[in-house]
């Protein structure tokens, strides 16, 4: 699934009696383009990840000396229709994945929009 997400957005939510706050930053350490996240509790950083679950999962067992693995989208607030509702805000267009018989996935990331197509056709119908 598709979130969107919001370069300087924070979330924070409580596991084990310990409050784990994660933050969206520019860049990652595989690619300076992508975003980048980072989990802190307390005194505690992980370092930055490509993705929320790395993140809250290496502080986590940092933290607890466990092998549990946390959803980083979890953490995120991507369960919460509330924080998904305010991250769409001010969104004209969502990238959408439709997968047909998990033999094909049809990506959809942008939105094409020709002007002088669409006067055309707009002008060629007002003529008949």
């Amino acid at each position: 699934m598709m979130y969107s997400i919001r370069i300087g957005m924070r979330t924070q939510v409580e596991i084990n009696g310990k409050k784990f706050t994660m933050r969206i930053l520019e860049g990652n350490k595989f690619d300076l383009n992508q975003p980048g996240y980072t989990c802190q509790c307390d005194s505690d950083s992980s370092e930055i990840e490509d993705n929320p679950t790395n993140a809250i999962t290496s502080l986590y067992r940092q933290i607890f000396k466990t092998q549990t693995k946390i959803s980083g989208s979890m953490v995120m607030g991507f369960d919460k229709d509330s924080i998904f509702t305010e991250l769409l805000q001010d969104i004209e267009f969502r990238p959408y994945s439709i997968s047909i018989a998990d033999k094909l996935t049809i990506m959809k990331r942008t939105l094409y929009f020709c002007s002088k197509i669409y006067k055309k056709q707009v002008h060629s119908r007002s003529m008949e």
